[in-house]
C-alpha cells in the first residue's frame, strides 16, 4: 500500500513537472497543438504525458490509495492532466488525418498505445468517417432537400411533378453525387493512411506493431502479416458498403424523380463509383503498401449498392431494344421489310449511342481507367455487358418472330425457273437477320471489349443458323446442279478421241458455258435478292466481301470450293489427254475461274480449293516424273494427283471406277464419303491387275513408278 501512494505521488510530481514545463512555453507562444499550421513541434512530450497518465490511473483505481490525503488532493490535477493529454492527442490525430501526416498520426498512436486506448482511437475514428459518409450521400439522395435548393417547383414525391422542375432537380442531384464522391474518397484514403501507418509504426519498447494490437485486440485468429494489413480496410470498406446500400435501397425503394434518374441513367451512377474506385486504386496504388481496395471490394459494392438499379436498367434497355425490334411488326401478318431493318439498325444505334452517352457523362479518368483496364478506357466491361445482355435478348426475340414468316415447303429450294413468291419472302426475312447481323458484327461489337462483345455471339449464332438452315437447301440444289455440270465434261473429252472440238476456243468448251450460263442467272434471279447492295467496281467482280455479309458470303464461299474440288476431281479423272486437250483444259479453268469470280465470289475468299484449281494448270504440263517431288502436291488433293497420273497410263492400267463397273458419277460419290488412302487402296488394286498381266513393263513403267512414290506418301502422310 505504502509502495503504491510513493509511486503515484512520484509520477504525478514528473506529470506535474512536465504539464508545468508545457505551461511556461505557452505564456510565451500560443500552443503548436492548437496552432498547428505554425510549423512547431509540441512542447509537451505527449507520449510520456500518457505513459504517466496511465500508470497514475492505473494506482489511483485501486479506492485505497485514493482515501490517502496526500493522493486524493492530487485528484483534480490528475483529470485535469488526463482530460488535457487526450484532446492534445484527438487534436493531433485528426490533423494529421486531414493532412495524411505520417508523423503526425504515427505519434498519436504512440500516445493512444501508451494510454492504452488505441483501439478505442481507431473505432472512433472509423465511427467518424462513417458517418460522414452517410451523410454526404445521404444529403445527395434527400429529395426534399433537392427540392428546396433548386429554388421552386413542386415536391418531388407529389404527383404534379413538371418537366422543368425535374431536369433541374435531376441536374441537382447528380451535382450532389459527385460531390459526395470526393467526400468519401477522403475518408477512404484517410482510413487506408491510418492502416498504413499503424503497419510501420512500433513501440519503441515492446517493439510491438500498432497493426498487431488493433488486430488481435478485435480477433483472436492467427493470420498472415498481410491479411493484418488488409484488416482495417476490409472492415472499413464493407461498412462503406453497407452504407451506400442502405441510403440506395432507401432511394430505390422510394417512388419518385430520384429513382426515376438513378435507374434510367444507370452508367452514369456506375461510372460514379467505378470512377471512384479506380482513384482510390490510383492512389494507394503503393509497393509493399497494401491498396484501400480490397481484392474484390468493387464486386462487392456493386453487387450489394448498385445490383438493384442495374436489374432495372437492363429490363429497362431490354424493353428499349425489344421496342425497336417491334417497329419491324408495326402490321399484323404483314412480313417486314428489308428497308425496315435499315430503319431498325439505326434506331438500335441510336440507343447504342445514348447508353455509352451515359457512360461517358460521369468524367471518368481515362488515364485511371486506361491502368487498370488494360488501355480499354471508352467503354466499361461491365457497362458493356450490361448492353450486350439487353441486346441479346432483343435478338433473340427478333430471330423468333423473323423464323414465324420463313416459309419450310419444298418450293422454295427449286433453282430451275425465276424465285417463287415463297422463296421471295424467305429471302426478304433471311436478308432482314443478315442486315441486323453484320450491323451487330461491324458496328457494335467493334465499340465493345472483347469479354462483353462474347455475349452477343450465341444469339448471333442463333440468327446465323436460322438463316443458313433455310438458304442452305437452296444452295445445295444449286450445287448439285453446277456439278451435274461440270461432270459433262467427260462427254466434251471423250474416251475415244479427246476433245471433240478445239476451234472452239473463244467461246468456251460447251459445258463452261452451260456453267457460266447457269452461274449468272442463279445470280441475278436468287443472289440479287439476298444482297441488299451490288457493289460496282471497276473491276470484273460486282461480289459483296463475304466479310460484311457472313450469312450469305458463307454460303457462297462453300459453294464456290466445291466446285472448285469438284472440277478439279473430274478434270484428274480424264483420259486420255493430247496436248492440244491439255490447252483446251486449260482455257476451260480460265473461263471456269472467271464465271465463278463474276458471279458468285472473288476467288481471293476461296482458299485451298482455288489454290487446287490454280494448281492443275501447272500440273498438267509437267513431266511424269516430276510430279512426285512437285511442290504442287502441297496445293491439289493427292487422289486427284493419284488419278491424273493414271490418266497417262497405258489402257490396260484401267481407272478404279472402270476397274469397278460403276459410272463416274457413282465413283465421285463414294471418294465423298473415303479419304486419300482409301482411294489409293483402289487404284493399288488396278496396278496389281495391271502388273499381273505386264509384269515386264512394270519394271520400266514411268507412270507406274510414279503412282507408288505418291501412294508412299499418301500412307505415310508426308505432306
Amino acid at each position: 500500500m505504502l509502495r503504491k501512494v510513493v509511486r503515484t505521488l512520484k509520477l504525478t510530481a514528473k506529470l506535474r513537472a512536465l504539464i508545468g514545463r508545457d505551461n511556461d512555453n505557452n505564456n510565451e507562444e500560443d500552443h503548436p497543438t492548437t496552432n498547428p499550421n505554425n510549423g512547431k513541434q509540441h512542447k509537451l512530450d505527449l507520449a510520456k504525458a500518457a505513459q504517466l497518465v496511465h500508470e497514475i490511473s492505473s494506482l489511483v483505481s485501486d479506492p485505497d490509495v485514493m482515501r490517502v490525503e496526500a493522493v486524493s488532493s492530487q485528484r483534480a490535477f490528475i483529470e485535469d492532466a488526463s482530460s488535457r493529454v487526450r484532446s492534445y492527442a484527438d487534436v493531433t490525430l485528426r490533423q494529421g488525418m486531414d493532412t495524411l501526416s505520417q508523423a503526425d498520426v504515427g505519434s498519436t498512436l504512440q500516445v493512444y498505445y501508451n494510454l492504452n486506448e488505441m483501439q478505442d482511437a481507431v473505432n472512433e475514428l472509423t465511427k467518424r468517417y462513417t458517418v460522414q459518409i452517410s451523410s454526404s450521400i445521404g444529403n445527395a439522395l434527400d429529395a426534399t432537400s433537392i427540392a428546396s435548393s433548386s429554388g421552386g417547383g413542386d415536391h418531388p414525391r407529389g404527383g404534379g411533378n413538371k418537366a422543368p422542375s425535374t431536369t433541374k432537380w435531376r441536374e441537382l442531384l447528380w451535382h450532389r453525387l459527385t460531390s459526395s464522391m470526393d467526400t468519401i474518397y477522403s475518408a477512404l484514403i484517410a482510413m487506408w493512411h491510418l492502416q498504413r501507418v499503424a503497419s510501420k509504426k512500433r513501440d519503441p519498447i515492446t517493439h510491438v506493431c500498432f497493426i498487431d494490437v488493433l488486430v488481435t485486440s478485435s480477433t483472436s485468429t492467427i493470420i498472415t502479416n498481410e491479411e493484418q494489413q488488409m484488416m482495417l480496410t476490409d472492415k472499413f470498406w464493407n461498412t462503406f458498403v453497407e452504407v451506400i446500400t442502405q441510403h440506395l435501397t432507401n432511394a430505390f425503394k422510394s417512388s419518385g424523380f430520384i429513382k426515376d434518374a438513378l435507374i434510367e441513367c444507370y452508367p452514369r451512377l456506375y461510372n460514379l463509383f467505378n470512377d471512384l474506385i479506380h482513384r482510390v486504386q490510383r492512389d494507394t496504388d503503393i509497393r509493399n503498401v497494401v491498396g484501400a481496395v480490397p481484392h474484390n471490394g468493387k464486386q462487392v459494392l456493386m453487387h450489394n449498392a448498385l445490383s438493384m438499379f442495374k436489374d432495372a436498367f437492363l429490363a429497362l434497355q431490354t424493353q428499349k431494344y425489344e421496342s425497336v425490334m417491334n417497329l419491324l411488326f408495326r402490321t399484323r401478318n404483314t412480313p417486314p421489310s428489308r428497308n425496315d431493318a435499315i430503319k431498325v439498325c439505326n434506331n438500335l444505334k441510336a440507343e447504342i449511342c445514348k447508353t455509352v452517352n451515359l457512360n461517358n457523362q460521369a468524367g471518368i479518368d481515362a488515364a485511371a481507367v486506361a491502368a487498370v483496364n488494360g488501355g480499354m478506357d471508352s467503354i466499361d466491361i461491365d457497362m458493356s455487358t450490361l448492353i450486350t445482355t439487353s441486346l441479346s435478348s432483343a435478338l433473340y426475340t427478333l430471330t423468333e418472330r423473323i423464323d414465324y414468316y420463313i416459309v419450310k415447303t419444298p418450293d422454295t429450294k427449286q433453282v430451275t425457273s425465276i424465285p417463287s413468291s415463297a422463296q421471295l419472302k424467305n429471302f426478304a426475312m433471311c436478308g432482314i437477320l443478315s442486315d441486323v447481323h453484320s450491323f451487330i458484327v461491324h458496328n457494335v461489337m467493334t465499340i465493345l471489349p472483347s469479354d462483353a462483345a462474347l455475349e452477343l455471339t450465341p444469339a448471333l449464332q442463333d440468327m446465323f443458323a436460322i438463316a443458313t438452315d433455310t438458304l442452305q437447301p437452296l444452295f445445295h440444289t444449286m450445287t448439285t446442279r453446277l456439278e451435274e455440270t461440270i461432270a459433262s465434261v467427260h462427254d466434251e473429252y471423250n474416251n475415244d478421241g479427246g476433245k471433240q472440238n478445239h476451234d472452239q476456243v473463244d467461246t468456251g468448251s460447251i459445258y463452261i458455258r452451260n456453267f457460266s450460263r447457269q452461274l449468272q442467272s442463279f445470280n441475278f434471279d436468287f443472289l440479287s435478292k439476298l444482297y441488299p447492295v451490288r457493289t460496282k467496281g471497276s473491276g470484273t467482280n460486282n461480289m459483296l466481301d463475304p466479310r460484311d455479309m457472313p450469312l450469305v458470303g458463307n454460303l457462297c464461299v462453300a459453294m464456290a470450293s466445291r466446285v472448285c474440288l469438284y472440277y478439279v476431281r473430274h478434270a484428274s479423272l480424264l483420259r486420255p489427254l493430247s496436248d492440244a486437250d491439255k490447252l483446251s483444259l486449260t482455257n476451260d479453268i480460265d473461263a471456269f475461274e472467271k464465271s465463278i469470280n463474276t458471279n458468285l465470289v472473288s476467288l481471293q475468299y476461296i482458299g485451298k480449293a482455288y489454290k487446287a484449281l490454280q494448281s492443275l494448270k501447272p500440273l498438267l504440263f509437267l513431266e511424269t516424273t516430276s510430279i512426285p517431288q512437285s511442290l504442287l502436291l502441297h496445293n491439289i488433293p493427292l487422289h486427284a494427283v493419284l488419278h491424273h497420273v493414271l490418266g497417262r497410263a497405258p489402257p490396260e492400267l484401267q481407272s478404279p471406277h472402270v476397274q469397278s463397273g460403276v459410272t463416274l458419277t457413282q465413283y465421285s460419290v463414294w471418294m465423298d464419303r473415303h479419304n486419300d488412302k482409301d482411294v489409293w487402296q483402289r487404284v493399288q488394286q488396278c496396278m496389281e491387275v495391271y502388273s499381273r498381266s505386264n509384269s515386264s513393263a512394270v519394271q520400266t513403267n514411268e507412270v507406274y513408278k510414279a503412282l507408288q512414290e505418291i501412294g508412299l506418301k499418301i500412307v505415310k502422310n508426308d505432306l
